[in-house]
């Protein structure tokens, strides 16, 4: 004969069961794409930056010497506050409709004239 404590039991491990080792799995966030990112010298006190398009970034956020630069919508800029004989890195972000970062670019660094 089967008892109440019994069947509570036998309920409790097939739940116990269904959980693993009871240890919950974060996927962690997202997959974030590589942007390619192009750096050139156009003037003397002026570069251009080009990277790749995002279909699902609405914004780009532009980071030079690791602060921010500009947030623009579109995949250029021209940076005209370089000063020539000075080196100058950047990075880009692209950023979804909820503001979360969907790509990313390396670390580019180029000499102005």
């Amino acid at each position: 004969m089967t008892t109440p404590r019994r069947l509570f039991a036998a309920a409790f491990a097939l739940v116990l069961a269904g959980c693993g080792s009871g240890h919950h799995h974060d996927p962690g966030p997202p997959p974030v794409a590589g942007l390619g990112l192009t750096l050139t010298r156009i003037g003397p006190d002026a570069l251009q930056l080009d990277w790749s398009f995002d279909p699902v970034a609405v914004v780009y956020d532009v980071v030079r010497d690791g602060y921010p630069l500009a947030r623009v919508g579109a995949t250029t800029l021209v940076d005209a506050s370089v000063f020539g004989g000075y080196r100058y890195c950047y990075q880009v972000t692209g950023r979804g409709a909820s503001g979360v970062v969907v790509s990313v670019s390396s670390v580019g660094c180029i000499t102005a004239f």
